[in-house]
């Protein structure tokens, strides 16, 4: 399957941007070894670049330098058998599909909001999570404390949450995120949660921190079956 990322540099857009980045990319869920490296580019304007991507893999876009000073992680997985990729002596002609986006970075203010755009070809049930305080869990530092999530279509809110255990489908939105092997959510955290059925189209899943608070953040979108 052939994959387009893109990297989109918009001058005086964040404070948190650096005017030039490396965007690599990364097979698999290791960042530390060059040996997972598919491709590094290093832009400081808009920039398209392909590749083939294998189906049944974890792939992860990093901008920033390779190891430190990374201010944005991109991960997804592809479900499926590879078109040309053969079993025995059966060819599968099958699509990959992605199933999992996950993105994480600093969340701040007004326009330094944390951004999730993902578009849908047909109906689809989703997982979407913005997680903050379960990264401290994981030894990960200055993390947003309180997220709020909210998706749009356009312009028009589709669906808000604000403390995934508080609407009392706390063990719904556990098992659902056992189902599709997401790291579970500390009980009782202020981590957001929303299980939905989407339409076709695009969307966007939005982090902000309660009361204007920032920090690090994750904003992930699953497929269900």
């Amino acid at each position: 399957m052939t994959v387009t990322i893109g990297r989109v540099g918009i001058t005086g857009r964040s404070s948190y941007e650096p005017s030039a980045q490396t965007l690599a990319l990364y097979k698999g869920t290791e960042i530390s070894s060059l040996n997972n490296v598919v491709l590094t580019k290093v832009s400081g304007t808009s920039s398209n670049y392909t590749f083939n991507a294998e189906a049944n893999v974890t792939y992860q876009i990093v901008l920033g330098s390779y190891y430190s000073d990374i201010y944005g992680l991109v991960s997804f997985d592809l479900a499926g058998p590879g078109a040309g990729a053969s079993a025995g002596n059966t060819t599968s002609t099958a699509t990959p599909r992605l199933t999992n986006l996950a993105t994480r970075g600093l969340v701040g203010t007004g326009g330094d909001l944390m951004f999730g755009g993902f578009t849908l070809s047909d109906t689809r049930r989703v997982l979407i999570r913005a997680v903050g305080p379960t990264l401290a869990s994981f030894g990960v530092s200055g993390i947003l404390a309180d997220p709020k999530l909210e998706i749009y279509q356009g312009s028009n809110l589709i669906a808000s949450n604000d403390n995934w255990g508080s609407g009392g489908d706390a063990a719904i939105i556990a098992a659902t995120t056992s189902s599709v092997g997401a790291f579970a959510l500390n009980s009782g955290s202020k981590d957001a949660v929303i299980i939905t059925n989407l339409g076709a189209g695009g969307y966007t899943a939005q982090v902000s921190g309660v009361g204007g608070t920032t920090g690090v953040a994750i904003v992930e979108v699953y497929e269900l079956p």
